[in-house]
């Protein structure tokens, strides 16, 4: 019966009679549940009766899971304090910038630069600043550029169809033929040729 009555004085003693209680900020803070639960473990490890090592083992787990919310909370209040001040403001308005440049390529960067401004202007968002700034650096790199020259890549002055090789093969021979630089003269020993 004593063996009863000890845990509900305890129980008293503790939790409900002022003073006997941890002080409140220990009992709120992580490190309170942390030494807790570094107890109850070095406990278990040490052995005991059955009784004991389930007691032990539910204490540990009150105090695992009250840590575990502990650090929760306390992420959460760190984010909101520091999450407050940095509001972001994206009422950044800018005219819209005149085209002088004469290469056709550099124009319709510019149109779209202009168009991501008017847009920005009306609807001040995160993404229509993005939009316009990457839109007008795009266009103001273009325009510092030399313009284009010829293509690398050759311009097909024949049809894949008129320089195909017998059973659709292609070479670099088929290649020079598209560019005009060979007479498809595979096509012509083709027909020549009898079916077999």
């Amino acid at each position: 019966m004593l063996r009863y009555i000890s845990p509900v004085f305890c129980f008293l003693g503790f939790c409900l009679l002022p003073g006997g209680s941890p002080p409140a900020q220990a009992n709120n803070s992580c490190e309170y549940h942390q030494q807790r639960l570094d107890s109850y473990n070095q406990k278990r490890r040490a052995g005991g009766s059955s009784r004991q090592m389930n007691d032990w083992l539910r204490k540990r787990n009150y105090h695992r899971s009250q840590l575990a919310e502990c650090i929760r909370t306390a992420r959460s209040q760190n984010i909101q304090t520091t999450a407050a001040p940095r509001q972001r403001r994206y009422d950044d308005r800018q005219s819209e910038i005149k085209i002088t440049a004469t290469d056709a390529r550099v124009v319709r960067l510019y149109q779209t630069c202009n168009f991501w401004i008017r847009e920005h202007n009306q609807h001040a968002t995160g993404d229509t600043l993005a939009q316009r700034n990457a839109a007008c650096r795009i266009a103001k790199n273009a325009e510092r550029e030399p313009p284009p020259t010829s293509s690398d890549t050759p311009l097909h002055s024949r049809t894949l169809k008129d320089c195909v090789k017998p059973g659709n093969l292609i070479d670099n021979e088929v290649s020079a033929c598209l560019q005009g630089k060979l007479t498809p003269d595979w096509n012509k020993e083709s027909i020549n040729e009898p079916a077999h």
